[in-house]
């Protein structure tokens, strides 16, 4: 009895490794993402500090001009800084979106491909079945004189007709 052999498993074995590939690749743009969300989270941080000194400074004590503008250019420093990491989450936000799509498309692909492994294989089992109950019934019919009929004789023909 010859083993199972599905022709496409090749391309299965393809389609697996592309989808491992893919779900490392949205692995990578998860984590991209998330320096990008820390990233954001700490040009915030340092954009309220800065508001915060640029409010509380003229209180403490009255600033001189060059003073003042070097409070309020590192405020505008800090904006842009967070501007531009509010930017780069987006953009890692989007190659996320976009790997997560492909590794869908991937996995529909692979699995798609093992339920048609699964289903020829399931027809295979049932064929190796069918041969197998069949020759136990001929090796178990060989042993009797009449194989069709238990505990029958043979019918003599009945007269010639004209």
């Amino acid at each position: 009895m010859e083993g199972f052999r599905f022709r496409l498993q090749r391309l299965l074995d393809l389609r697996l490794a592309q989808t491992e590939h893919t779900a490392r690749e949205l692995g990578t743009a998860r984590a991209a993402e998330d320096g990008a969300t820390q990233s954001l989270a700490a040009a915030a941080a340092r954009r309220q500090e800065q508001l915060s000194s640029l409010r509380e400074a003229p209180a403490a004590q009255p600033l001189e001009l060059d003073a003042w503008e070097a409070v309020r250019a590192g405020y505008d420093s800090a904006r842009r800084a967070e501007d531009a990491a509010r930017t780069q989450l987006e953009s890692a936000q989007d190659r996320v979106a976009v790997a997560r799509g492909v590794f869908l498309q991937a996995r529909r692909e692979q699995q798609a491909l093992d339920r048609l492994r699964q289903r020829r294989h399931g027809d295979w089992s049932a064929e190796q079945a069918a041969a197998e109950q069949a020759a136990l019934d001929d090796s178990a019919g060989r042993g009797r004189e009449f194989p069709g009929r238990r505990g029958t004789r043979p019918r003599r023909p009945g007269p010639p007709t004209r």
